[in-house]
């Protein structure tokens, strides 16, 4: 196979994010160049292919950080996310948030939708979750989950789901999963977090209750398997 060469430089590449081209061409003998201009700390790598260099030097939560950063998370993200995370003791049961709904608009993550217990009253909360699962668009979601297990009451537990369906197109999947960490840094201390796809992957009460741990008998006040 023919040896090709590639003339870059590396100071200049490593410093403004240019490995992404190193990366697509990560399957190609390539033979590393560094020019005399290069900084010093560099000419170690001037003898790997292109393929070491990106498996020695990058993982792929650098290059998602990187992706990321033109993406910033809206301050009322933060405070919608601290309100459900502390729920006070006198807070009115029905003014309690139980599901939001994220999207990416104007370079920033939004709140798209907020759904309230009195909003939900008489639903089935987490059949109502999955309706706003829709076809061919991303989002994210923040579920208020609330369960029962064997060993225990009544458990109030948020869940982070990153809902990507297949119909969408690839930009659109790409920029949400990009951004992923942007909002997973808000989110801190969350037990629970999903990436789905497809309906089938936790559509069914019985699959997405093993995400909320062993031993679990009802969700949203519906036993399982029924």
């Amino acid at each position: 196979m023919q040896m090709l060469r590639l003339q870059l430089k590396l100071s200049h590449t490593w410093h403004k994010g240019g490995w992404a081209c190193v990366w697509r061409c990560a399957h190609l003998p390539l033979l590393l160049l560094c020019e005399s201009t290069c900084s010093p700390s560099l000419l170690p790598f001037r003898s790997l292919t292109a393929a070491a260099i990106f498996l020695c030097c990058l993982s792929p939560s650098h290059i998602r950080s990187k992706m990321a950063s033109g993406v910033k998370v809206a301050d009322k993200v933060k405070e919608i996310y601290n309100e459900m995370k502390v729920v006070k003791s006198d807070a009115v049961q029905k003014k309690r948030i139980r599901l939001v709904m994220f999207h990416i608009t104007g370079g920033y993550i939004e709140i798209e939708e907020i759904f309230r217990e009195e909003d939900l009253e008489g639903e089935d909360v987490f059949q109502f979750f999955l309706s706003k699962l829709k076809p061919e668009r991303c989002g994210y979601l923040l579920y208020d989950c609330h369960f029962s297990t064997k060993e225990s009451g009544i458990k109030e537990e948020l869940v982070f789901v990153m809902w990507a369906p297949e119909t969408a197109s690839i930009k659109l999947k790409m920029q949400y999963a990009a951004s992923k960490d942007s909002l997973k840094k808000v989110f801190t201390g969350i037990k629970h977090e999903l990436q789905i796809n497809d309906l089938s992957d936790y559509g069914h009460r019985e699959t997405f209750a093993e995400k909320m741990g062993k031993n679990v008998t009802h969700l949203e006040g519906k036993p399982l398997n029924c």
